[in-house]
């Protein structure tokens, strides 16, 4: 996907207050940006105890919101109540977890995101 090979300065700005990069692959530096949902940052978001965290596409990189943070431009990709609920409450395996980053990734693609 665009983006996933970006290094810290090649991206314009830092993430939003209350905001952090998250889901980056093995061997990226933890906050390399990325622009599509990755099974992990799902993973990352299951692992919160709010049901109110969400991740949410800001400045063209996914990131993992738990507060109410300046959020101008987000897009909610989803909370983890939305999450849970597309898994019906079961603990997802990682291909479950890869199936729902896939189909969060091609519904922001048809936004034109």
């Amino acid at each position: 996907m665009a983006g996933e090979n970006w290094t810290r300065g090649d991206h314009p700005t830092e993430p939003a207050e209350g905001a952090r990069d998250i889901g980056t692959p093995p061997q990226s530096p933890p906050t390399e940006p990325h622009t599509g949902v990755r099974s992990d940052d799902l993973r990352a978001l299951l692992d919160i105890e709010d049901d109110d965290a969400r991740l949410v596409l800001q400045e063209g990189r996914v990131q993992l919101r738990t507060d109410s943070g300046d959020t101008t431009g987000a897009v909610t990709i989803i909370s983890r109540a939305g999450l849970r609920e597309r898994l019906a409450g079961a603990t997802p395996d990682a291909r479950r977890l890869l199936d729902q980053a896939v189909e969060l990734n091609t519904e922001i693609a048809s936004l034109g995101a």
